[in-house]
């Protein structure tokens, strides 16, 4: 049996009583019968001794995640599953050392975010047997807990909404009458344009009740009333409703109970990063903006409390914050309190894309310093995602002007789609643009030459592959996917396509291809980051500030003997700098740059060194 700690307990319970009052005994028993469920994972309620490691020892510069869907490559005939072994095992060994598989459970919208049941594996992806094997190839296999919401067909929410006693509550709906005001619903930040609470209707298809959003159209119901659904959508062109995301409710603890098994179910088949789906919407309260409210972080300390405990591997939480930097920075909390290994760094990405579209990269060296508020705390570095590029995440770090000229650009000339949200009070903004990372960077009709545009393209991942955090490299992004030219069920499927792997592997085998040469000097890009001290993450960094044009960084290693000069030209013309060679402790006539190889010789005038890069070049100086 296991028996939680004394310094452990006392926290769990501190955090209960704050989150549920009165029902935080009988939880913390339920919570002990749970545990000794996982037993073999769980080490008698004492933290995993490497728990208390400093969060810089648990993640080195040698960490770059994967992020793609279990059938993102397809082959014919062999399990999705086993195809991803395959490419990794023939194209990404000693290179890639995590894998974010994106969700893989059953699922209905939303590829894969819109769950239809936690503990099955969708039959067309493979097994959990054969989810289990990944760790024979990835040192990290990292999962999505999708905790926030779950299909409307999801058996939680399907008894929960017909009444089933012992999911009673683990949904928010209201009566039909009892629908809280408008007043009070306008002050909600909305993740979608379209309302926040989606009529549903219980009807008896014959065999049992059942909940669904379309009005039965024979038959009549037996029930009506409202449920909350944060990600709710735009009704179809046929007048049916096209939401399906119905929001868990985290002020009952028995739901709380039910991720907690969620979780574990995960970390027992060998899952060992958690990625906290949507995570600032989990906690809502009427009356409030249901956006980062106290109790969603204290959920999350709970949690970090709970998985502390699991011994057979490192547990590392990871809340998916996709806001202005200053609101995800408390997800990771003060360094006394136990919350978030990791956040999402969203905030870089549409900086780098406005600058080298743009050919400034004064916003972005005017930024970078921001990364020292985070004390020592680390996050992921987007570097490309499977969902839209974030609008929110720029927060103060471009003039309004700038960034309506960057959604101007992306949209009329690269030909991203725009998903909308809004704000407290109904004010309606662009809150991503859909596009592949390719597309963000190059539009489909583009008339430079094809080595400019891998030039161009790479210099996006030059400034991500600088920064002290962990890099996650979306499949499409390490591929240079161009967007999707199908019919679309939603607009971020742009982005979403599943990919065949015969003509995937035809094109890395291929040296003339373009997918071929953006794979080849990527690797090498991550193979210098890995290699070379001064990408610690524990190492240091200053902006130079050199050129208007170019994002000029100084990085250090931890013991400051090592440093390089990392250069990146944002511009479409070439710009020259100047650099102080004594930056580098070095005594050298001749400095090196790490990507090139090129050699540059010192002034004869004084220490420095003056360099012409060429468009969009990456510099590594050492």
């Amino acid at each position: 049996m296991t028996i939680i700690s004394e310094e452990i307990s006392l926290e769990i319970m501190k955090k209960l009583k704050f989150l549920y009052g009165d029902g935080a005994e009988e939880t913390y028993k339920e919570l002990g019968i749970l545990l000794n469920k996982f037993g073999e994972v769980v080490n008698d309620g004492i933290r995993n001794e490497r728990d208390n490691i400093n969060n810089y020892e648990k993640f080195t510069r040698k960490d770059v995640i994967l992020n793609c869907y279990a059938d993102s490559i397809k082959g014919e005939g062999i399990n999705p599953l086993e195809d991803i072994k395959y490419f990794f095992s023939n194209f990404l060994k000693n290179l890639i050392r995590g894998l974010h598989i994106l969700p893989f459970y059953e699922w209905d919208t939303d590829r894969g975010f819109s769950v239809l049941n936690y503990y099955e594996i969708d039959s067309r992806n493979g097994t959990w047997e054969q989810f289990s094997s990944l760790n024979e190839t990835f040192e990290i296999l990292m999962v999505d807990c999708v905790l926030n919401h779950a299909s409307i067909d999801n058996p939680i929410v399907q008894k929960s909404l017909t009444g089933h006693s012992d999911y009673k509550d683990f949904v928010i709906n209201y009566e039909y009458a009892k629908k809280p005001s408008e007043q009070d619903l306008m002050k909600i930040t909305r993740a979608r344009p379209s309302p926040v609470l989606t009529q549903y209707y219980l009807v008896n298809d014959g065999k049992r009740l059942k909940a669904t959003f379309n009005r039965p159209q024979m038959g009549g119901f037996s029930k009506t009333g409202w449920v909350w659904t944060t990600f709710s959508r735009p009704n179809n062109e046929d007048g049916t409703v096209a939401t399906r995301q119905v929001d868990l409710n985290f002020n009952n603890p028995k739901l709380l109970l039910e991720i907690v098994n969620i979780i574990f179910s995960y970390i027992s088949k060998g899952a060992s990063w958690i990625r906290l789906d949507a995570i600032g919407y989990l906690w809502k309260k009427i009356g409030t903006n249901c956006l980062h409210l106290p109790e969603t972080h204290v959920v999350i300390e709970l949690l970090a409390e709970i998985f502390s405990m699991v011994t057979t591997k490192n547990i590392v939480l990871i809340s998916e914050v996709n806001e202005p930097q200053e609101q995800a920075l408390q997800y990771l909390g003060p360094k006394s309190v136990k919350k978030s290994d990791l956040i999402y760094l969203f905030t870089h990405y549409p900086l780098a894309v406005h600058a080298i579209l743009t050919g400034t990269a004064k916003y972005y060296s005017k930024w970078l310093p921001s990364l020292k508020e985070a004390n020592g705390r680390l996050f992921i570095s987007v570097l490309g995602t499977h969902d839209g590029m974030g609008m929110k995440p720029i927060g103060k770090w471009l003039p309004e002007d700038e960034k309506e000229k960057l959604q101007k650009i992306l949209v009329e000339k690269h030909g991203a789609l725009p998903n909308y949200s809004k704000l407290p009070g109904g004010k309606q903004i662009i809150y991503e643009l859909c596009s592949t990372p390719w597309n963000f960077i190059n539009p489909e009709n583009s008339e430079l030459p094809s080595e400019v545009q891998i030039d161009r393209y790479l210099a996006i991942f030059g400034l991500g592959l600088m920064l002290k955090g962990v890099p996650s490299i979306y499949i499409n992004g390490l591929l240079g996917i161009p967007n999707y030219k199908g019919k679309l069920d939603e607009n971020r499927s742009i982005n979403r396509q599943i990919l065949n792997k015969q003509e995937i592997i035809s094109s890395l085998t291929d040296k003339k291809t373009k997918m071929h040469q953006i794979f080849e000097k990527m690797k090498k890009l991550i193979n210098i980051r890995q290699r070379e001290e001064c990408f610690d993450l524990k190492g240091q960094f200053e902006v130079l500030n050199l050129n208007e044009s170019v994002v000029s960084v100084l990085l250090s290693s931890y013991t400051q003997k090592n440093k390089i000069i990392a250069l990146v030209n944002t511009s479409s013309l070439p710009k020259k700098v100047k650099v102080d060679n004594s930056l580098l402790n070095s005594g050298e006539l001749i400095i090196k740059d790490l990507v090139s190889g090129k050699e540059y010789e010192k002034l004869k005038t004084d220490n420095s060194i003056e360099i012409t890069l060429n468009p969009y070049q990456i510099c590594w100086l050492q």
